[in-house]
């Protein structure tokens, strides 16, 4: 939102050879290596504790990266569509913290009411935390995890197509 509409920093780019596309490929490589640095310190935290179980718990690093990636394409689309701020509360208060309180992580998805439980299995941050959980404490389990791989990856598809045209739109139109 700032590089669209306070500093203009993407209209600055979109006037040299850079493409729109560049420009998203360019910012979402910057979220994948801030991810990957802050899971890693995590994780490192996590092995000196004791708590990871190797050698399963490696991959929870790319994990880590897959759900952020999972959750900032769609929300670089949200951005790049919106015309104020103030849209961000909304994102705030009806996606983000419903979804961190009910993605499983504090306590089992299964003790929600049915629709509750429902669509908490819709959210990806839910998929994230299986996954996650599952590699650290060393408990994979195959077709399920290849599930919620699958699942993500289709956030991190359908956000960047969305995002892609959201800023093209923006920024040519």
């Amino acid at each position: 939102m700032g590089a669209i509409r306070w500093d203009k920093t993407y209209y600055a780019m979109i006037a040299t050879p850079l493409r729109v596309r560049d420009i998203l490929i360019g910012n979402l490589g910057l979220v994948a290596a801030r991810l990957t640095l802050t899971a890693s310190v995590f994780w490192l935290v996590l092995a000196l504790f004791g708590i990871v179980v190797l050698p399963w718990a490696l991959l929870a690093v790319s994990v880590a990266v897959l759900v952020g990636l999972a959750h900032a394409t769609p929300c670089f689309a949200y951005a790049a569509w919106l015309d104020r701020e103030t849209g961000f509360m909304l994102l705030y208060r009806v996606g983000v913290v419903p979804m961190f309180l009910f993605s499983g992580a504090f306590f089992p998805v299964s003790q929600l009411p049915d629709a509750l439980e429902w669509l908490a299995r819709l959210m990806p941050l839910y998929h994230g935390v299986e996954l996650v959980r599952g590699l650290v404490l060393g408990t994979p389990e195959l077709v399920g995890d290849l599930g919620h791989v699958g699942y993500l990856g289709v956030w991190c598809v359908g956000g960047f197509v969305l995002a892609d045209r959201m800023l093209a739109r923006r920024l040519e139109g």
